[in-house]
């Protein structure tokens, strides 16, 4: 007997375990032809069959749509010091085969091989030179959606951008293209907010404001004064506290001994100056060394500039004023009554001037007392409360209070090079080191205040948030142009927040007052 084969196409839908998608193969089916050495007796009929491989020539999904699918499985978890989470998780062998075919794929168009035309390389060669590199992506990868699937879970709150708890080549050499693959990582986690005692029933000391009807009095000097006439006085002859002494000024290096040295007239020199005793701002020891002085008299006073001085090169330099006193004046108040109200305010008469200061006093004597009660709350809150503080959280809510001080600095006219000097992380270092505490603390207020939030469920409403929002744009239009709108909603969510978690903790405490 002999053989002979029968090649017949047939159709085969195959579906390929890397993606799961289907597609219909082409493949030859091989047929035995039997020849029989005698019709009444056939010989048993055998079948062949071809071993055909094949590789999935369907597009799989992109890397970012995988991420969608679990294909992971948390293995365990575990606290750490100082509020970190470390996840052991594990993925499964599909889907680091997938991620791995998707790198190879990629490589496959642009990898230059010797010997094989730019994107022409056949697979087995691809891999061999390229396979480990194609593994390493493919495994960073697959960890970075697991993670970002992983951390998208209502559960976790992480305050920090996750990283491997081992080191990356490490993990790396793990990755099998098919087999299942596993890692650790870590990242900060919202602290485990713990309260020693109720936080409902806070017992409270708080300074308490009064209103002074000296302050109005006070108030409606200050009107007078602002539009006080100075009037030279002839009938006084010495320095006084309630004076404007006019003055001209020259100035020396002071030597160790004491005496004159080199002249400061090119930087220190005034002529007809006005020195004003009672208002006036000015070197330590000016105003004084010039009280008792007499019209016409000439006073020598030793002083010293100071640190934040303007110029840079008269910082903490002893000088020797000399200072002649040229004339006196005296502030002229005008009457106070309806003409001076209508001139200089937007009121008509002095009762709707009192009626309007006092008001305005009730009303910042209300806020300061507010501020009292809220500074006392999380004095107490601060006591109750108990958590570990992530320490990079604390570092950046540190350079953030440093950075809020440069800018104060900034605004109140301090000169470019004392903020060069505050600029220097040794300037840093020591403001942190200052100020490490409270830090901590005010941390230790704002996630406790969040906790009760989310426990009594004191989340704004819709159109709570909307109306704030209005009023925002109505008060704050300039600023609202520069600033996102999901931003701002966001900012305004806090606020509402943190107002109504406040309102309800001082609700429920127990205030004592402590005139200040």
């Amino acid at each position: 007997m002999w053989w002979g084969f029968l090649s017949l196409p047939i159709i085969l839908p195959v579906r390929y375990p890397c993606c799961q998608k289907q597609a219909n193969f082409v493949r030859k089916q091989l047929f035995p032809l039997q020849h029989r050495y005698h019709a009444s007796k056939p010989k048993p009929c055998y079948q062949r069959w071809a071993i055909i491989t094949t590789t999935c020539q369907v597009e799989t999904e992109n890397v970012s749509d995988l991420a969608e699918k679990s294909h992971y499985e948390i293995l365990e978890e575990k606290r750490l010091p100082g509020s970190k989470l470390c996840i052991h998780v594990q993925v499964n062998g599909s889907q680091t085969k997938r991620y791995f075919e998707k790198e190879l794929s990629e490589h496959s168009k642009t990898a230059v091989v010797p010997g094989f035309r730019k994107g022409k390389a056949p697979r087995p060669v691809l891999i061999n030179q390229l396979g480990p590199k194609i593994a390493s992506k493919a495994c960073m990868e697959l960890i970075q959606a697991t993670v970002r699937e992983v951390l998208s879970q209502p559960r976790y709150t992480p305050l920090s951008r996750a990283s491997l708890s081992e080191k990356e080549e490490d993990v790396i050499k793990t990755f099998q293209p098919g087999n299942p693959f596993s890692f650790w990582f870590t990242f900060d986690a919202y602290p485990q907010v713990q309260f020693k005692e109720d936080y409902r029933g806070l017992r409270l000391k708080a300074k308490r404001e009064e209103f002074d009807p000296t302050m109005i009095e006070n108030t409606l000097v200050e009107l007078q004064q602002r539009n006080a006439e100075l009037v030279p006085v002839s009938d006084e002859t010495v320095v006084g506290r309630n004076h404007v002494v006019v003055v001209d000024i020259k100035a020396w290096y002071a030597n160790p001994d004491g005496t004159k040295g080199e002249s400061l007239s090119h930087l220190v020199a005034e002529s007809e100056a006005e020195v004003d005793m009672e208002r006036g701002v000015y070197m330590e020891g000016f105003k004084e060394g010039i009280e008792g002085a007499r019209v016409g008299e000439t006073v020598s006073v030793a002083l010293q500039f100071p640190d934040n001085a303007k110029r840079q090169d008269l910082r903490g330099i002893s000088a020797i004023f000399d200072i002649s006193i040229k004339g006196l004046k005296r502030r002229e108040l005008p009457p106070l009554d309806d003409a001076l109200v209508k001139s200089h305010t937007q009121y008509s008469t002095l009762q709707e001037l009192r009626d309007a200061i006092t008001k305005q006093l009730e009303l910042e004597i209300q806020k300061a007392n507010d501020r009292h009660i809220e500074k006392a709350l999380e004095d107490s809150l601060a006591e109750i409360v108990e958590m570990e503080i992530p320490e990079k959280i604390a570092e950046e809510h540190s350079q953030r209070k440093f950075a809020n001080l440069l800018a104060d600095m900034k605004d109140q006219g301090i000169d470019e090079e004392t903020m060069k000097k505050s600029l220097s992380q040794e300037t840093y270092q020591k403001y942190k080191q200052e100020t490490w505490s409270a830090t901590l603390k005010e941390l230790k207020v704002w996630f406790a205040l969040q906790e009760v939030t989310r426990r009594e469920r004191l989340e704004p409403s819709d159109e709570e948030i909307a109306r704030e929002m209005d009023q925002w744009k109505e008060q704050q239009e300039e600023e609202m142009k520069d600033m996102d709108p999901n931003d701002l909603q966001e900012r305004i969510k806090t606020d509402l927040e943190q107002s109504k978690t406040i309102e309800f903790l001082r609700n429920h405490a127990t205030i004592e007052y402590i005139s200040s």
